[in-house]
C-alpha cells in the first residue's frame, strides 16, 4: 500500500510562493511592455520637449538655484513616472484579481499573508526598475553633467518604489470598483507628487504646504533621486533616507494585518 504525498516543506520563507506572487503580474506587465515599461520614458521625453520648448528652446534661461530648469525638472519626471508606475502595478493587480476572483489563487496557494505582501513589495520595486530605466535614458541628456551617486538614486528610487507599491496594495484592497480606484491616482496620487517639487521647488509653496511637504515621504524620494542625479537638492539625504525607511516600516506590517484579516479580499 503506497503512503501518501508528505507535505511539502519550504522553509521558514516560501521563497518560490514569493517569487510566483510577483512573477505573474509582472508577466501580465511584460506582454504589454511597450504600455508598462517605454510609455512613461516617452511621456516623460515629451515633458521635457515641451517645457523646453516653452523657454524658448533654452532650458538655461530658467534657474532654480544652481541647476537650469531641464536640469531641475528631468529628476523630478523620472521620480514621477516611476512612482506612479509602481502605485499602479499592485493597485490595478489587486483589484482585477478580486473582481474576477483570481484572488483565490493567491489565497488557497500555500503563502502566508507575510509572503504574499512581500510578493507584492518585490513586484513594485521590479516593475519601478524596469520603468525608471528606460525614463533615467530619456532625462540623462537634460542633466548638467553625468550623475552625482547613483548609489543614491538607487536607493531613493527603490525607496519610491516600495512605498508606492505598499500604498497601492492598501488601495487595492480598499476600492470595490474599478471606478474607485481609478479615482486614486487622479484625486489623491498625481496632487500628492506634483505638489512634493516634480515642477518646482518645495520652498516656493505657502507656509502651510511646505509644512505639509515636509511630512510627505513623497517629497524626500523626489529630492533624494534630485540629489542622486544632480547632487543638489533642499533636504538632507540622510533625513530622506530615514523618513522612507520609517514609512515602508510602517506600511509593511500594516498591509500584512489587512491580508491576514481578509479585508477587502472577498467583493
Amino acid at each position: 500500500m503506497s503512503r501518501p504525498p508528505a507535505p511539502r516543506r519550504f522553509g521558514r520563507v516560501n521563497w518560490l510562493g514569493v517569487w510566483t506572487v510577483c512573477l505573474r503580474d509582472l508577466m501580465r506587465c511584460g506582454l504589454q511592455w511597450k504600455a508598462c515599461f517605454l510609455a512613461p520614458a516617452i511621456q516623460t521625453l515629451l515633458f521635457l520637449l515641451v517645457f523646453q520648448m516653452a523657454l524658448g528652446g533654452d532650458g538655461g534661461a530658467a534657474r532654480v538655484g544652481d541647476l537650469d530648469y531641464l536640469a531641475f525638472l528631468a529628476p523630478g519626471l523620472l521620480a514621477y513616472a516611476l512612482l506612479k508606475r509602481s502605485f499602479e502595478i499592485t493597485a490595478y493587480s489587486l483589484v482585477f484579481d478580486r473582481l474576477e476572483a483570481m484572488i483565490d489563487d493567491i489565497l488557497g496557494a500555500p503563502v502566508t499573508p507575510a509572503e504574499t505582501v512581500f510578493g507584492y513589495m518585490l513586484l513594485a520595486l521590479l516593475n519601478g526598475v524596469l520603468t525608471g530605466l528606460p525614463a533615467l535614458v530619456a532625462v540623462l541628456p537634460f542633466l548638467a553633467g553625468s550623475p552625482a551617486s547613483l548609489t543614491a538614486t538607487l536607493f531613493f528610487a527603490a525607496g519610491g518604489a516600495l512605498t508606492m507599491g505598499l500604498l497601492g496594495v492598501l488601495a487595492g484592497l480598499w476600492a470595490r470598483n474599478w471606478e474607485a480606484i481609478h479615482g486614486v491616482p487622479s484625486f489623491v496620487l498625481t496632487p500628492l507628487i506634483f505638489l512634493s517639487g516634480v515642477f518646482f521647488p518645495v520652498r516656493a509653496l505657502p507656509e502651510p504646504l511646505q509644512l505639509a511637504a515636509a511630512l510627505n515621504p513623497v517629497y524626500y524620494v523626489i529630492d533624494g533621486i534630485r540629489w542622486g542625479l544632480t547632487g543638489q537638492g533642499d533636504a538632507d539625504p540622510l533625513i530622506g533616507a530615514a523618513v522612507i525607511a520609517l514609512t515602508i516600516a510602517a506600511l509593511g506590517p500594516l498591509c500584512w494585518i489587512l491580508f491576514r484579516r481578509g479585508y477587502g479580499l472577498k467583493t
